[in-house]
């Protein structure tokens, strides 16, 4: 081969190859970075989708529900109402009166005051001994241990802006039986009341026991022109 043919034969191969690599650089390499960006992208997609998805199926089982979740408020409704509603704790206490044989005094009531949500006392420390000497070696099953009170329950969707206590004040006469079961019931009645506490005098030979009852009502402050 003569020495021009070799020269145009790698001029033709090097031709070739800066074509080629034009065409990767050039188109190919694009299309398959535009390719991957696009997969990753649907992937994204349909990761979206995925999440709306199990949303929709999440609001689609609430909205069936929905008829069971009224019903469940219209009866939340009548224990914490929005508005006081002395009228209709008043029958019910009438109507309870006589179920339990339990005579009437009086019932009186003071405005609405903000609810304050029940607080748990920290634990009392252990008193040190006075002449400074520990006690850790003693027998722990020596010294009875105090029971401790029960954690009260609270929510932070319940708080002073939304929701108010009613004082009330119930004062009746009967016999000492049927007074337990009359304050007894009044806690388990419609209208969510809480006892706070009681005074109670036993009935004696043809004397009737008395009870004062001092507690609260409940209701959703929104309706309330008090504070």
């Amino acid at each position: 081969m003569k020495a021009s043919d070799r020269l145009w034969s790698l001029g033709s191969g090097l031709l070739a190859v800066g074509i080629a690599a034009g065409t990767w650089f050039g188109v190919i390499s694009p299309d398959l970075q535009a390719a991957a960006t696009a997969r990753d992208d649907l992937a994204m997609v349909e990761q979206q989708n995925a999440i709306h998805q199990a949303r929709i199926t999440v609001l689609e089982e609430s909205a069936a529900k929905l008829p069971q979740y009224e019903v469940e408020l219209a009866s939340l409704a009548e224990g914490i109402p929005a508005e006081a509603g002395y009228a209709e704790f008043m029958r019910q206490l009438e109507a309870l009166a006589e179920e339990t044989e339990v005579t009437l005094q009086s019932v009186t009531n003071s405005d609405a005051i903000a609810y304050v949500p029940p607080v748990q006392e920290a634990p009392a420390e252990p008193a040190e001994p006075a002449d400074g000497s520990s006690d850790q070696a003693a027998d722990p099953a020596a010294a009875p241990s105090e029971p401790s009170a029960p954690t009260p329950h609270t929510n932070p969707l319940i708080n002073d802006q939304n929701f108010a206590a009613l004082p009330f004040t119930i004062s009746a006469s009967g016999g000492t039986t049927e007074l337990g079961e009359f304050m007894q019931q009044l806690q388990m009645g419609t209208r969510l009341a809480s006892v706070t506490s009681t005074t109670l005098t036993a009935a004696v030979d043809d004397q009737p026991g008395t009870a004062e009852i001092v507690g609260y009502l409940y209701v959703f402050r929104s309706s309330l022109a008090g504070p």
